[in-house]
């Protein structure tokens, strides 16, 4: 809750134009209108419930984005004042998937930079104390599973058992996570085209076709956070992004793995949120037409006469859908 109010605070104090909010599918719109009513429309079109594999991605995240827009932005009625509803935007933006998730493997021993995270992932799984404490009757035991890799060769007993029975259930294309027991809590893409939702700090996903588990920056492609320069080859004059940059360039200490994985599931993948820029630039250039047109027009006023307050959103949203439908110009 205090990093709910303290948002709430920063925003209210900034008091942008427009505001973005992302958060669960189930997160209630009438926080946002206690929050905001005063100040921002906070109207029902303009929430809607996404997911990144109707928008071309092969993994699955079903978020809640909401755009806000500042009261002061509107000069005329609200119903000329958008080309399009949020919620039609979205089903314009909508785009069919032409790769699945076994793209996200891209990891290659070819490429020193991924050989370097490859043999550092090994390492790390070797290091950990269910491995280095493992007893001689568990060494001993290991001979029952098949070792198809060195990532193989790194789990502990518990998670080879649970990767064989994964393989048991769903075949062999199907992505898994290792740290979920396939008996009570299964955890898998159940053999589908696209990786399941990806939490925070994910466990193992591992792999049957590839004999591995996706790496840390393989996790943060999957959420489109380019990692490396070969990532963002569509950018001119080699612009990088922050994942990619040399950390000893700037005395920063090595991005340590578990830090990384940390911004892991956190939020959206990046293309739903850049869907959700490209309506607002597209909304802030007819705004700001409008605004040229009508120099004089009382912002104030405007807003007491569409009656925007806290207590007829509704009544406003269905006055909306009455008189112009789908059509807001």
């Amino acid at each position: 809750m205090l990093a709910w109010f303290s948002w709430v605070a920063q925003r209210r104090c900034l008091q942008e134009k427009v505001i973005i909010h992302e958060n669960v599918g189930e997160f209630p719109l009438k926080l946002l209108r206690d929050a905001f009513g005063d100040l921002y429309l906070v109207l029902e079109w303009c929430s809607v419930v996404l997911s990144l594999c109707e928008h071309g991605q092969a993994n699955d995240r079903v978020r809640r984005i909401s755009i806000l827009f500042h009261k002061r932005c509107i000069v005329v009625d609200v119903r000329h004042s958008f080309p399009i509803h949020w919620k039609d935007f979205v089903v314009e933006a909508r785009r069919t998937c032409s790769f699945d998730w076994t793209a996200y493997f891209r990891a290659t021993e070819e490429v020193e930079h991924d050989r370097e995270e490859l043999l550092a992932e090994i390492a790390w799984a070797l290091d950990r104390r269910s491995m280095k404490g493992m007893s001689d009757l568990e060494k001993a035991s290991r001979c029952h599973f098949v070792l198809n890799s060195k990532f193989d060769e790194a789990l502990n007993n518990t998670e080879l058992a649970w990767r064989d029975e994964y393989l048991r259930q769903l075949g062999a294309y199907s992505v898994c996570s290792l740290g979920q027991d396939p008996f009570a809590r299964p955890c898998s893409n159940w053999g589908a085209r696209s990786l399941h939702t990806i939490i925070r700090k994910p466990e193992l996903m591992y792999s049957h076709i590839h004999h591995r588990w996706l790496t840390p920056q393989e996790l943060a492609l999957v959420h489109n956070l380019p990692m490396a320069p070969r990532d963002f080859t569509f950018l001119h004059f080699g612009a990088e992004t922050s994942f990619s940059r040399d950390r000893e360039a700037y005395n920063f200490p090595p991005r340590r793995r578990n830090d990384l994985k940390c911004q892991i599931g956190n939020g959206m993948g990046l293309c739903c949120l850049g869907i959700a820029w490209s309506y607002v630039w597209m909304c802030l250039a007819r705004l700001q037409f409008l605004q040229r047109c009508a120099p004089t027009s009382s912002l104030l006023l405007a807003a007491k006469r569409l009656r925007l307050n806290n207590h007829c959103y509704d009544q406003i949203d269905f006055e909306l859908e009455e008189e112009v439908g789908e059509d807001l110009d």
